[in-house]
This record gives C-alpha cells, structure tokens and sequence, in this order.
C-alpha cells in the first residue's frame, strides 16, 4: 500500500503536528482518537485543496493500518501551512505581550515625559548670537594693502622715518632686496654646532667616481674642513694631501668630537 509514497507517520504523529487545520477538536474513543484526528486532517487538507485549486489530490496520500503514507509535494505543502500557522502564533504572542509592557510602563514614562518638558520650559532660552557682517551674504570688502585715493584711511605700521634709519643701519637698500647671507662657517651634528676643520672615521668606504687612487677605506680617521656646494656633501682632505667631496653619512664624529 505504501508503494508511490516516499515519506510515512504514525497516526499519532501525524495527529500532533497538523492539528491546527480542524476547525473543532475531534470527538471518539481515546483508542482510536489519533486515528480519527488523521482521518478529519486529511478530509479538511481535502477542502482546502480544492479552494485553492492545487495540483495535489486526495491520490497523494494514503491511510494504512498504523501509518498515513504522504508523497513528497503533500508533505511539502503540509510543512507550509505548519510553518506559515506557527510564524502567524508567534506574531500573535508579540503583539499582545507588547502591548501589555507599554500598559504597563505607560505610567513611569508619562511621568518621564512630564518632568523633561518641565524643565525644558524652565530653562531660559540661550541669546542667539548675532550673525557677522561678512556672512550676510554679501562678500567683505578687503581693506586695501597700501594708501590710494581710496576714502578708507590705511593705518602706518611705522614712521617712515624709522624706515629710513633701519635701512642706513644695515646699508640696505630701498629699491633692492637684501643680499643672501654668507653660508655658516660650521656644522650641526646632533644639537651642537662643530666647526671647521674637526675630525670624522669613515663609516663606509668611498672612492671618488673616476679616480681609482681617491679611495678611503672604512674605519680611517679623516678631516673636515669645509661645507661642499653639493646638497649633503663635506670637503674632507686626506693625509695623502687631496681634498674630496664625501656624502655626510658616509662618515660619524668620534665619541668626543675634536677640533683639528
């Protein structure tokens, strides 16, 4: 008999989980009442299925001796209309205990309500500060740079007199900008000044691009005695008599740096 249907229940299994589709509760024998809850189940899945005009039919499912056989789109169809009868208590259950906790808090929060808006009232209202001219929409006027004929008058920052005497002070000139300053006469290592000439020991070796016999190897005591024109450079002179350009970081000052 089960031949075509792939899933069976026991009449009282089938009973418990598809319940909620009488419309009344079933009245019999408490022998044979699962049995009869299974029977009304499947009659009352029959009318609902003809409402709907679904392709499954009463042929989609059997009653046997101890078991409902089911094919597999009926039980699918059942499984539905259990999930969708659960989801619709479950919302039910939330609207009233919702609605019970904002009877209940009701009370506390009106009081809440009451006490901020009171003290809202109290509180004296704060000046609203005025908005500044120039952002009224119209753009400030820049004040101008030096005196025209303009009816704005453009304060001095100075005598001219002052001006005058500053610039003999120093020997400038008016009409030229002033002269670069020399380059220092020293170095910074660290945050002391050390001048020239001063001693250095190669940390690297180093020879001069071109010029196999300009080779100062590393660990060798050298001196410094200038600042090169190259970004980054010291002149070093070797006891050997020549001068060379040698990058800064080729070369680190002694634990004591000492004046040559």
């Amino acid at each position: 008999m089960a031949e075509g249907f792939s899933h069976r229940m026991r009449f009282k299994a089938f009973s418990n989980n598809y319940r909620f589709l009488l419309k009344s509760p079933v009245v019999g024998m408490s022998d044979n009442r699962a049995y009869e809850e299974s029977k009304a189940i499947l009659e009352r899945l029959t009318e609902i299925l003809d409402d709907s005009h679904l392709v499954i039919s009463s042929s989609s499912w059997a009653i046997g001796q101890k078991h409902i056989f089911l094919s597999e789109i009926c039980r699918q169809h059942l499984e539905r209309m259990r999930l969708a009868q659960r989801h619709a208590a479950a919302h039910t259950l939330q609207k009233y205990t919702r609605r019970w906790l904002a009877v209940r808090n009701w009370p506390s929060l009106r009081r809440t309500l009451e006490m901020r808006q009171k003290s809202r009232s109290m509180r004296p209202t704060p000046p609203r500060p005025q908005k500044p001219i120039y952002m009224s929409g119209s753009r400030r006027r820049p004040q101008p740079i030096i005196e025209s004929g303009d009816s704005h008058e453009v304060p001095r920052l100075c005598e001219k007199s002052t001006v005058q005497a500053t610039l003999s002070a120093y020997g400038l000139d008016i009409e030229k900008p002033p002269p670069i300053p020399a380059r220092r006469s020293y170095t910074v290592a660290g945050n002391a000044k050390v001048g020239f000439p001063h001693k250095r020991i190669m940390v690297k070796t180093y020879q001069e691009h071109g010029r196999t016999d300009r080779t100062i190897v590393k660990g060798e005591a050298v001196s410094v005695v200038a600042k090169s024109e190259r970004s980054g450079y010291l002149v070093i002179e070797h006891k050997n008599g020549f001068k060379v350009e040698v990058p800064f970081h080729y070369m680190a000052l002694p634990d004591k740096p000492s004046q040559c």
